[in-house]
């Protein structure tokens, strides 16, 4: 049987759902990238972020058995004013913190979308840096504005 194609929608809106709590219970405004319009009031805050997901990838070791990975990235930017110099490092805290496993359930309004449990992505310790934090700085001399990104490779392996 192929792997189920509700997956990747119920991952992605698991992981989305993961961040946003974190990011509403530090106030630090979260784009979602693929979901929320790119004009929207979150990404002209001087202080934001954008999570952004790619994946899952998928392997089939076995009948029925699969391992899928995803790799999250979350892209912080803050302008910078003397107010201000360690916003960008607090809220990649915020994110580096919530890199944690992440429960994925059925979301959505399908008939398959029942909220259920579906399993937990983890973070694949067997890789160097499953977890990191990655400061840009301030990419073009004229515009004060610095950019970060907090980025998680994650692992869940699920039976169609």
């Amino acid at each position: 049987m192929p792997a189920n194609k509700n997956w990747p929608r119920w991952i992605f809106a698991s992981i989305a759902d993961h961040f946003k709590a974190a990011a509403e219970a530090d106030n630090v405004p979260l784009l979602i990238e693929g979901i929320e319009d790119r004009t929207s009031d979150k990404i002209r805050k001087l202080d934001h972020a954008e999570l952004r997901i790619n994946g899952p990838v998928s392997r089939n070791p076995s009948k029925d058995f699969y391992t899928l990975n995803v790799t999250v990235n979350i892209i912080l930017q803050s302008y910078m004013t003397e107010e201000n110099a360690y916003t960008i490092i607090q809220n990649a805290g915020v994110f580096y913190a919530a890199m944690g496993p992440i429960d994925v359930f059925k979301h959505g309004n399908g008939p398959d979308d029942d909220g259920s449990f579906l399993g937990c992505l983890v973070l694949r310790e067997e890789l160097v840096e499953p977890r990191f934090v990655a400061h840009f700085g301030q990419l073009k001399e004229d515009v004060r504005l610095r950019e970060s990104m907090v980025g998680g490779k994650y692992q869940i392996c699920l039976r169609n």
